[in-house]
């Protein structure tokens, strides 16, 4: 049977038009009379229209989640997410189970990622999709509900995303799904969601299983692996710019001129998905009372910082906004910071107030500190204002050691300018096992990766 491409919605009341229920059959005469059928999806699902589940009837249900256990962490997430929703909707609640342990298929499932039943159960051309993080496909095959995308994190923030439309009618104790009345998973999940990664790189600096040949392949798997539309970097110097320039594959990036040619720390470059965005306009300043002289600070600096900044358009909407990568002071003290982030907000505020802004970095201080709370005056936190925070109060900072307090210390950010954003779908820190973390020592960076998606308004 071929698979039905759906977008499945919630809504907790009757719907204005007709619907087809669980517990009505067709007489002889056309006439619609009530069955007498045991309050189970089995018992019920038979009879209904092609294309027509019945997830749970009067709190019970005959289906199972299945999640891929292979398929990464956020698979169980997102069934566990799916779970919960049914439960709170309709009073049953499901079953979940490993697709290795579920080795017994049963008709009804709720199926999350690539699992062993494909070419089996389940037929899918995957070969066939054009996979990005931006799109996750659900289709109904036979009494399944099968959900993929491209990663497991792809598939749980759209699925965040679109948990409030997730069923298309409950009603007299019954959870229907009809392909019929819903539209194409793809315009639902908002094309306008810009993902982000914040990255200290480190330099060059690091030893032992931290060293600089060891982080480089761990960094380009999680680049890989979130591939977010805009990576901000902070100690990007002129050989990391030579490893991402050949293996960020899609990426483009640009380089202020007056930055000395052997210089290896103090960028903050920006790559982008040249498939998702056009550059409109970009530039450096310098974190200084002058901020269009090269290499200036503020008094009391011992280095001098710089904000890069450009303006994206996305290719699909023609939405326009602001990026800014920086990095701040880490020895002049709070007052430096705060100087270098009044810097930032004069900028924006001069050059680029009718867009909306998108801000990240090292900002060498903590969630209280004075420069933060300078910048959230104008900004939201995106930590603060998310939907979905996976990471609690974690910081990014780690030192390279999980060893407190250094693995509690936040001082990589991403914010975004307050009434701009419609929301936050997602923010979390990168301190996956996958990408060497926790592995005898061994770290991408002494920070991690900052991951948020925004979408704009």
């Amino acid at each position: 049977m071929k698979m039905k491409k759906i977008i499945v919605f919630l809504l907790l009341f009757a719907m204005a038009f007709s619907l087809v229920s669980c517990k009505d059959e067709k007489s002889g005469e056309g006439e619609t009379t009530e069955a007498t059928t045991e309050a189970t999806t089995e018992a019920t699902t038979e009879g209904l229209e092609e294309g027509t589940l019945c997830i749970a009837s009067d709190g019970k249900s005959d289906y199972t989640i299945v999640y891929s256990d292979t398929y990464g962490d956020y698979a169980i997430l997102t069934a566990e997410l799916i779970r919960d929703k049914l439960l709170e909707v309709t009073g049953a609640e499901l079953t979940i189970k490993k697709d290795s342990e579920a080795t017994q298929a049963s008709e009804y499932e709720i199926v999350i990622g690539r699992t062993e039943r494909e070419g089996k159960e389940i037929s899918f051309d995957r070969e066939g999709q054009n996979w990005t993080n931006e799109k996750i496909h659900i289709g109904i095959y036979e009494n399944r509900l099968f959900m993929t995308a491209k990663t497991d994190v792809a598939l749980y923030e759209d699925i965040s995303f679109i948990m409030d439309k997730m069923v298309v009618y409950y009603r007299d104790g019954e959870l229907f799904m009809n392909d019929n009345r819903i539209e194409k998973l793809s315009e639902a999940v908002p094309v306008d969601a810009i993902s982000i990664i914040s990255q200290n790189l480190k330099g060059k600096d690091g030893s032992g299983n931290n060293a600089f040949e060891l982080r480089k392949p761990r960094l380009m798997n999680e680049f890989t692996y979130y591939s977010p539309d805009i990576i901000g970097f902070c100690e990007n110097g002129v050989s990391w710019k030579a490893i991402l320039d050949e293996e960020l594959e899609g990426y483009a990036t640009f380089v202020d001129e007056r930055w000395p040619t052997d210089e290896e720390t103090w960028r903050n470059l920006i790559y982008y998905r040249t498939d998702r965005l056009n550059i409109v306009d970009s530039g450096v300043i310098w974190l200084s009372y002058t901020p269009e002289e090269g290499r200036t600070t503020v008094p009391g600096a011992r280095h001098y910082r710089t904000a890069n900044w450009a303006i994206f358009e996305v290719k699909t909407t023609g939405t326009q906004f602001v990026y800014m990568a920086t990095h701040f002071d880490a020895y002049g003290g709070t007052n430096v910071r705060a100087a270098e982030a009044d810097i930032c907000i004069k900028y924006l505020a001069k050059y680029f107030e009718e867009y909306p802004v998108i801000l990240s970095g090292d900002l060498n201080g903590g969630p209280n500190s004075t420069e933060l709370l300078h910048l959230k005056t104008k900004f939201d936190d995106a930590k603060d204002v998310a939907v979905y925070g996976l990471t609690g109060d974690i910081g990014a900072g780690n030192g390279f050691s999980i060893v407190e307090p250094e693995y509690e210390r936040s001082s990589d950010f991403i914010l975004a300018s307050k009434g701009d954003m419609q929301k936050v779908i997602i923010h979390r820190i990168l301190n996956d096992e996958r990408f060497g973390e926790f592995v005898v020592g061994g770290f991408t960076s002494d920070h991690y990766g900052v991951y948020s998606r925004i979408l704009l308004t």
